[in-house]
């Protein structure tokens, strides 16, 4: 299994669950630069920042934006879809494809060529972490509470 593009000298971060299928043990054997982590927690945010992630569109995305590290996600599965296209539209996320019909091999090859592309254009690694803090942003509470007080004092707001 080879990228089309080289690795050599670009940290990538893959992130593993035990439901991902893709063979990133073989590849980072191949590829020294690849570093498997189960969760974002497994590194710093600074390393996560500076390097590409590889992800599989879970809830760990909230992790990564939150750490504005760029990264090049796919999917696993059907209730997978909607936040895969939700973040590639926000322009926070790439998403390669779905591993049903793509297979392991080939979309692992596709997403190591994405993470690479991104690895060496800064400038699209500063909007996506821009794109991503301003997704993440740290007032998620506050809206809800003002949603929440919204609705008590008006209870028809929101009804159809």
């Amino acid at each position: 299994l080879h990228s089309s593009k080289s690795c050599k000298g670009i940290d990538i971060w893959c992130l593993q669950s035990r439901e991902n299928r893709l063979p990133w043990k073989r590849i980072g054997q191949e590829h020294t630069s690849i570093r498997l982590a189960e969760s974002v927690a497994s590194g710093t945010s600074t390393e996560f920042g500076r390097s590409p992630a590889v992800s599989a569109t879970e809830s760990t995305l909230y992790e990564l934006c939150a750490s504005q590290t760029p990264s090049v996600i796919y999917i696993l599965a059907d209730n997978q879809i909607s936040g895969a296209r939700e973040f590639e539209r926000q322009g926070v996320m790439r998403c390669v494809g779905d591993i049903r019909e793509m297979g392991a091999d080939r979309l692992a090859i596709s997403l190591l060529d994405e993470a690479v592309k991104l690895a060496e254009n800064y400038g699209e690694r500063k909007r996506i972490a821009l794109a991503q803090r301003a997704l993440v942003d740290g007032n998620g509470a506050k809206r809800i509470i003002k949603e929440l007080r919204d609705s008590y004092e008006n209870p028809d707001c929101g009804r159809r």
